[in-house]
């Protein structure tokens, strides 16, 4: 449902910083909370972002806000992460 999505990505807001590490530990507990059948499928995170981790970009190299140790994670479970940036300089798309 394409009006979903829209009206989910306007509702995204970053409060003071983009913290890779807590949005993608949240995907984890999603994940590691399915049962029975569930738990047998495939899983994918879809992670949007509008910019590199920390208050202002500068947290590229620290854990507590790059996600590293939850893509570890999710990567060792199989999960398929696909990324989507919106609006990054290019400092950030590359990361």
């Amino acid at each position: 449902d394409l009006a979903a999505i829209n009206t989910a990505i306007d509702k995204m807001k970053a409060n003071g910083g983009t913290n890779y590490s807590a949005a993608l530990q949240q995907a984890v507990t999603w994940l590691n909370g399915r049962t029975g059948e569930d738990a047998k499928r495939p899983a994918y995170v879809i992670f949007v972002s509008d910019g590199a981790p920390g208050r202002s970009g500068e947290s590229i190299n620290d854990p507590n806000w790059n996600g590293s140790t939850q893509v570890t994670a999710l990567k060792n479970n199989n999960v398929t992460i696909y990324t989507v940036g919106i609006v990054l300089d290019d400092a950030a798309s590359q990361y």
